[in-house]
C-alpha cells in the first residue's frame, strides 16, 4: 500500500522529469534562438538596404511559431517512432534494444540512419507512417533489412509521400500480390506484373501507388513489345503500357512485413 512518503517520492520523480524535458526545450530554444537571431540580422541588412524596409521584427514570431510545432510534433511522434523501433524486434526486450543503440552510438552509419529517420519523421505526412519508419529503422540497424541501405533509404522516400489512406491501400496491394506469389512461386520467380485496374492492382490507389513503386526503384516499367507489340513475363502474355510495371516480389515481401500490423 503506498504511504504518504511513497506519494512524495512519485511527486519528485514527475517533478524532475518535468525539469528535464524543460530543460532540453530551454536548450532548444536556444538553439533555435541563436540561429534565427544571426539569420535575422543579415536579412535585416539585406532589408534595410531595399525598398521594403526593416522587416526583421518578424523574425522573432516566426521562431517561436517553429519551436511550438518542432515540440509539438516531436513530443506527439518520437513516442509512436519508438514503439515501431520495438515492434521491428519481437521477444527482443527494450533494455537490450537500448544497450544495442548506446554501443552503436559511435557508428557514423547508424548515426547517419537514425539522422534520416528523424528529418523523415517530420516530413510524414500522418503519424500512421512514423510508426512503419521507426520499424524499417530497427531492421536497418539490426543488418537484417534484406535489401540494405538501398531499400532502406527508397522505401523511407516512398513511405514520406503516402498519406494514412495511401498506407492502408499500400498494404492491401502488398498482401494481394504476397497471396499470388505464394499460389504460384515459379510464375513471379522474375517478378509481377501489375496492371493499375486489374487483378491485384484493381483498387482506385493502384496506378498511383504503381508509380510510387516505380519512382522508388521498387517496380521497372514493362518492356517493349517483341512480335506483335506483346511481350512474354512467365507463362503468360502481356501488352505494354504505362500503367503495367513488373514488382520485384523479394521487396514486396519486405515491405509487406514493415506495413503490417
Amino acid at each position: 500500500m503506498a504511504t504518504e512518503h511513497d506519494d512524495q517520492l512519485a511527486k519528485r520523480d514527475e517533478s524532475l522529469k518535468k525539469l528535464d524535458a524543460d530543460a532540453n526545450w530551454v536548450i532548444l530554444t536556444a538553439f533555435f534562438g541563436t540561429a534565427l537571431g544571426f539569420g535575422t540580422k543579415i536579412v535585416s541588412h539585406a532589408l534595410n538596404d531595399s525598398a521594403i524596409g526593416d522587416l526583421s521584427v518578424v523574425a522573432g514570431p516566426i521562431g517561436n511559431l517553429l519551436v511550438l510545432a518542432l515540440r509539438t510534433r516531436f513530443a506527439r511522434r518520437a513516442p509512436v517512432l519508438v514503439e515501431g523501433y520495438v515492434s521491428g524486434a519481437p521477444g527482443v526486450a527494450a533494455t537490450q534494444l537500448a544497450e544495442e543503440l548506446t554501443h552503436k552510438q559511435r557508428d557514423e552509419e547508424v548515426q547517419n540512419d537514425v539522422h534520416e529517420t528523424f528529418r523523415r519523421m517530420d516530413e510524414a505526412l500522418d503519424d500512421s507512417i512514423v510508426f512503419v519508419l521507426g520499424r524499417l529503422l530497427r531492421q536497418q540497424v539490426s543488418g537484417d533489412l534484406q535489401g540494405g541501405r538501398r531499400f532502406f533509404r527508397n522505401f523511407g522516400r516512398l513511405l514520406c509521400e503516402l498519406d494514412a489512406q495511401d498506407l492502408v491501400a499500400l498494404r492491401d496491394l502488398l498482401r494481394k500480390v504476397d497471396d499470388e506469389a505464394v499460389r504460384d512461386p515459379k510464375e513471379h520467380d522474375a517478378g509481377m506484373c501489375l496492371e493499375a485496374g486489374k487483378g491485384a492492382a484493381s483498387s482506385p490507389w493502384s496506378a498511383r501507388l504503381l508509380h510510387l513503386l516505380k519512382r522508388h526503384d521498387f517496380a521497372t516499367e514493362s518492356p517493349h513489345g517483341g512480335f506483335g507489340g506483346v511481350f512474354r513475363h512467365g507463362t503468360k502474355t502481356y501488352w505494354p503500357g504505362p500503367d503495367l510495371v513488373i514488382l520485384d516480389v523479394t521487396h514486396a515481401k519486405t515491405m509487406l512485413n514493415l506495413v503490417t500490423d
